[in-house]
């Protein structure tokens, strides 16, 4: 795969944070969870169907946790030795270096 640099614009002036390379994808089935992170990562990540997610060592997502709409993405900074876990639809968690 190509590496394909993103960039991205945060807040109503639209200023930007700088570029990241695109990492490996992870895709994680219903009530399922990453692999822990090795080091502290920012992660894409975008649910196929309305889900919850919670950001663990041993996670257990709940509908009290925080909901992905489906089809929108989000970005999140996942400290060392943490998960992502997911309750609702796949999960697509994919590494920004």
């Amino acid at each position: 795969m190509a590496n394909t640099d993103v960039s991205m614009t945060i807040g109503s002036n639209h200023a930007k944070i700088e570029k990241f390379a695109l990492g490996a994808t992870q895709k994680i089935a219903t009530s399922g969870e990453t692999t822990a992170y090795a080091v502290e990562s920012l992660v894409r990540i975008v649910c196929d169907a309305d889900s919850h997610i919670v950001v663990e060592a041993s996670p257990t997502p709940a509908i009290t946790d925080v909901f992905m709409p489906k089809d929108h993405v989000e970005y999140f900074r996942i400290p060392i030795g943490m998960k992502i876990g997911v309750a609702g639809g796949n999960m697509y968690a994919t590494t920004l270096e």
